[in-house]
């Protein structure tokens, strides 16, 4: 990987630590303007159809996932957590929706900067892409192409996710850390078992198979256990729809 182009003076060490408060920075202007100028809530719409009875979720979450077979599980799981945390210390479940959400931007928002100066070599190009996540106006308030920070739904949450994915599939083919593997391997776990698009044959089984067979022959032990993690943690839930539903 050649030196990443900062068009400075020579970096100092740690100094390339520094650019990352460029997106943390961002970060904290968008949620400004997001509360104190567009005066934007956290929303909660339990009529989706993805979403299962909130009363069911907040008293019996775990029967309610096991009756659960027509959407895949986490957005579910995670409402029904919020749900019941929120019970538990007295707050309101959009209060804790929207820390989560916070959490997802912040995450993008790094994440996107680190593969950006990774494949492009340069800091600027970073903030750049990091300028243009947060000026776009579907991170506020949504647009035709989904919902955006202040709808609890899927589509925001998994843009970190998905860049996840693509941050430590590119540092296993690189590094081939056990470790790293995992977190991709959980990483697209999370994916396919959040969104309906994302199906566990037709984009879990090729993202998997794509990033761990090129090291099947030299790093065998360690691509057959990423790779039987990935089997259960993709399977498992369409596995328990088949023996509860048929």
């Amino acid at each position: 990987m050649s030196e990443v182009v900062n068009f400075g003076p020579p970096a100092r060490p740690g100094r390339k630590y520094g650019w990352y408060a460029v997106p943390l920075v961002a970060f904290l202007i968008a949620e400004a303007v997001n509360r104190l100028i567009l005066k934007q809530q956290m929303g909660i719409y339990y009529p989706y159809y993805q979403f299962l009875d909130p009363i069911a979720l907040k008293s019996d979450l775990f029967r309610g996932m096991m009756l659960l077979h027509g959407q895949p599980p986490l957005l579910n799981l995670a409402l029904g957590l919020i749900l019941k945390t929120a019970a538990a210390i007295g707050c309101r479940p959009e209060a804790l929706a929207d820390l989560l959400f916070g959490f997802f931007g912040l995450s993008t928002a790094l994440l996107l900067f680190h593969l950006t100066v990774r494949w492009t070599s340069s800091y600027i190009f970073g903030c750049a892409a990091v300028v243009l996540y947060f000026a776009e106006p579907s991170y506020f308030g949504g647009s035709n192409s989904g919902v955006g920070r202040n709808n609890f739904f899927y589509e925001f949450a998994l843009q970190s996710v998905l860049l996840l994915v693509c941050a430590s599939a590119a540092l296993w083919l690189e590094r081939k850390d056990f470790r790293t593997g995992f977190i991709f391997v959980l990483a697209v776990a999370a994916v396919v078992n959040t969104r309906t698009l994302f199906h566990p044959i037709v984009w879990g089984v090729v993202v998997i198979m794509a990033v761990l067979l090129p090291n099947l022959l030299r790093y065998t032990r360690k691509t057959i256990v990423l790779a039987a993690c990935a089997l259960c943690l993709i399977a498992a839930w369409p596995v328990k729809n088949y023996l509860l539903f048929g």
